[in-house]
């Protein structure tokens, strides 16, 4: 009987382990996959829409364009960053030209000249609901210069349904755990009753020839 515990708990453990690191390796690679894609996405929807914003500051004629661009901006942001976007468009000292849900203190701005960079934030909301509901958001920061003019311009992309969908990804799978470790369980235990049996009776035979 020892040998028939010792076998149902060893293979039960090792499925356990095997099911444990094949779900742990589907939810990253999985995650992983989602934030890569849409990084790559917010990427490329920050550049569409610098080169938008450098498009309409060339074609400026007035003196002041911090205040026609601040007028523009606020008039057709929603055509260049979508409904759901959010953008930061800041003068070389971080002064704010135009923010929308996007917003910055102007001493965390810090953008090197010529550089790309993002990062995934997380922070609260009142979209949908309208009580407040925490966000993960990537932020893409850059600068470029036009007319002797520097601009720092940082773009906002709402992942949020990325890590909601891993939430969910992950509550299936702990129910596709616990239903195959159920089930293999008693698969172990049947197994281990047959391959274990023949060796109770053979001892117990071997027992009686010994008393012999």
């Amino acid at each position: 009987m020892k040998f028939f515990y010792k076998m149902f708990l060893g293979m039960t453990v090792i499925l356990a382990v095997a099911l444990g690191m094949i779900e742990y390796v589907t939810l990253s690679y999985s995650l992983e996959h989602a934030v890569k894609r849409e990084q790559d996405s917010a990427l490329s929807q920050h550049q569409m829409i610098k080169y938008s914003i450098e498009t309409v500051i060339l074609n400026m004629k007035s003196e002041d364009v911090d205040k026609e661009l601040t007028d523009m901006m606020s008039q057709s942001a929603k055509s260049i960053v979508g409904e759901e976007g959010g953008m930061y468009l800041a003068d070389d000292d971080g002064k704010r030209i135009y923010a929308n849900s996007c917003n910055y203190e102007q001493k965390d701005i810090k953008v090197k000249d010529g550089t790309l960079t993002y990062s995934i934030v997380s922070k609260e909301n009142t979209k949908d609901t309208g009580e407040k509901q925490s966000g993960r958001y990537i932020h893409v920061k850059s600068s470029f210069k036009l007319n002797d003019n520097r601009y720092i311009l940082i773009t906002e992309s709402d992942i949020t349904p990325v890590f909601d969908e891993s939430k969910e990804l992950r509550y299936r799978c702990s129910v596709y755990y616990i239903v195959i470790l159920a089930v293999g369980m008693m698969v172990i235990l049947i197994l281990s009753w047959m391959i274990t049996k023949p060796l109770a009776g053979l001892t117990a035979t071997t027992k009686k020839i010994c008393r012999w």
